[in-house]
């Protein structure tokens, strides 16, 4: 898979599929036409369900036309140079054999990530739900990626979302389960009904009932106004509870009731029985079984997000999607990353940084830590750089790659590499709101400005 190009960086995503097996070995390079002795040119596609679609040829005038030799050998790949300098997995490549999960950098113009596809991905629902979108772009569910696994979670999503049934999202931290509720009320029949979201785990636990019941004005004590809660206001539509799993068993008890087919549940201080038409989308990154087991019951549909780690394709059409971002919403922090190209001012993204996010071993944050670490990059431009500004591999990223910081004996404990991504995310948050702690704790999705200042102290940031 093309992961990225210095010349032409919108073909990220594209893959080279050998759609021949008239011939075991291909050539990799600049053009399209056959080389010497006839041996096939490996040529980009544009893979989607039902429809692989050739595109032109890679035309970056400084890439070789013979950059390397490819040979089909079992489930691996057998590869020589040809008139590139290849590095594979960070380090100097004279050729031989690469597997699954191998990267590689072809002569500081290309990066490379080998994986195991089908010929052909077959056509699911999503192709009907999520409507024309642009390849590597975010689709109508907001979700991005052209890998196998992600056009999957796009089925699985277009099928549960016709059912209208209570529905678990199951997946790790950062993996975006709130994306996937929201594309399940697009594509579901409350489409047009109020979509309502909140974090389980940011509710005090004294105002547990008040937060999703409601309560009539002065209960439970005069100065409280009334508000219809979260039942009340998505009734009708979508309430999404994210982190479900942090709410006590009492309180899980509770959405009993209002999850069975009548829907009741009583506003606090209040005799009367009311009654909310709504589906239920809760998300946990817990083990479902942490439930109570009467609660769980109330799920009938369920999902699960893959990770980063799964889908590590997709991890460049991200960084593209990330940089848009910054670009949009901090021109400035965008500009530190402008280098004078052919063209004009141009993004000087350095390739060891898109092969160094491939090749991290591990995501704890998945999509969150990604955008920590493309918020980090940016931040760490050096203007002063001999060679010109560059996007360079972020410090916290190099340390893990190399295994810990110097003098250490092993790899950094998670721990560790929780506190650097969680510093990055802070310092890129408040860079983001130009200093405004409250607006940055919102972003984190902190309780109040006093978390996070209370985080910023632990981790050594001054405002």
């Amino acid at each position: 898979m093309l992961a990225w190009s210095a010349d032409e960086p919108h073909r990220a995503g594209e893959v080279f599929l050998p759609l021949s097996a008239l011939s075991p070995s291909w050539v990799l390079g600049r053009g399209h036409e056959p080389r010497a002795g006839g041996v096939p040119r490996l040529l980009p596609v544009r893979q989607r369900p039902g429809a692989t679609a050739a595109t032109v040829a890679l035309s970056d005038p400084a890439l070789s036309r013979e950059a390397l030799h490819v040979t089909c050998a079992g489930a691996a790949l057998q590869v020589r140079p040809g008139r590139a300098a290849l590095r594979v997995n960070g380090r100097p490549f004279d050729g031989g054999e690469l597997v699954v999960g191998d990267v590689l950098e072809v002569a500081d113009r290309l990066v490379l990530f080998i994986e195991a596809r089908a010929l052909e991905l077959t056509a699911g629902p999503a192709s009907g739900a999520v409507g024309d979108f642009a390849f590597g772009h975010a689709d109508a569910f907001g979700l991005v990626g052209e890998s196998p696994p992600a056009w999957e979670l796009r089925d699985r999503i277009a099928q549960i979302a016709r059912l209208d049934l209570h529905t678990l999202v199951l997946g790790p931290s950062g993996v975006g389960k709130e994306l996937v509720a929201r594309g399940l009320s697009r594509a579901g029949p409350r489409a047009d009904r109020p979509f309502v979201a909140r974090s389980a785990a940011t509710i005090p636990h004294t105002l547990i009932d008040a937060e999703l019941f409601g309560n009539v004005a002065g209960y439970p004590n005069p100065a409280m106004k009334g508000r219809p809660g979260l039942i009340g206001a998505a009734d009708g539509g979508v309430l999404y509870l994210d982190e479900i799993a942090e709410l006590p068993h009492d309180a899980q008890a509770h959405l009993l009731r209002v999850l069975d087919r009548a829907g009741e549940y009583q506003r606090l201080g209040e005799a009367t029985v009311r009654r909310s038409d709504l589906r239920l989308v809760a998300a946990t990154h817990r083990d479902p079984a942490t439930l109570k087991p009467d609660l769980l019951q109330r799920f009938p549909l369920r999902i699960e997000v893959p990770g980063l780690e799964d889908r590590r394709a997709d991890i460049p059409l991200l960084v593209n999607h990330l940089v848009e971002r910054v670009r949009a919403e901090t021109p400035e922090l965008y500009a530190r990353g402008l280098a004078e190209g052919p063209r004009g001012p141009e993004l000087s993204l350095a390739p060891d940084f898109v092969a160094a996010l491939l090749m991290k071993p591990r995501w704890i944050g998945n999509v969150r830590e990604l955008t920590a670490l493309v918020y980090a990059a940016f931040l760490e431009v050096d203007r002063h750089d001999g060679d010109g500004p560059r996007v360079r591999t972020p410090a916290v990223l190099a340390r893990e790659l190399a295994g810990g910081a110097p003098g250490s004996s092993g790899a950094e404990s998670p721990s560790r590499l929780d506190d650097d991504v969680m510093r990055a995310e802070v310092r890129a948050a408040l860079e983001l709101t130009r200093g405004n702690v409250t607006a940055a704790a919102r972003r984190l999705g902190l309780s109040n400005r006093f978390a996070l200042y209370r985080v910023m102290r632990r981790l050594g940031i001054e405002r």
